[in-house]
């Protein structure tokens, strides 16, 4: 099965995340990067002023994910 990389710029706890994994999950195993803060209009912005930093969370299912402290592009 494939390994599907989900990024998203509504930040981690967007309900539409959690419901594209929920139908991805079908097709392979899932991944996921997300800003830890909604970031939306900046999917191409990069971070080049601080270090990003990334963490371990879990979506409201439980499901294991990483969120950044940086952009979309950034993941």
């Amino acid at each position: 099965m494939p390994t599907i990389l989900l990024i998203n710029d509504d930040g981690i706890g967007s309900a539409g995340l959690l419901a594209l994994k929920n139908q991805m999950e079908r097709l392979g195993k899932v991944a996921i990067v997300a800003p830890r803060d909604k970031m939306s209009g900046m999917g191409k912005a990069l971070t080049a002023s601080r270090c990003v930093k990334v963490m371990e969370t879990r979506l409201e299912d439980g499901f294991g994910a990483h969120t950044i402290t940086g952009t979309p592009a950034d993941a």
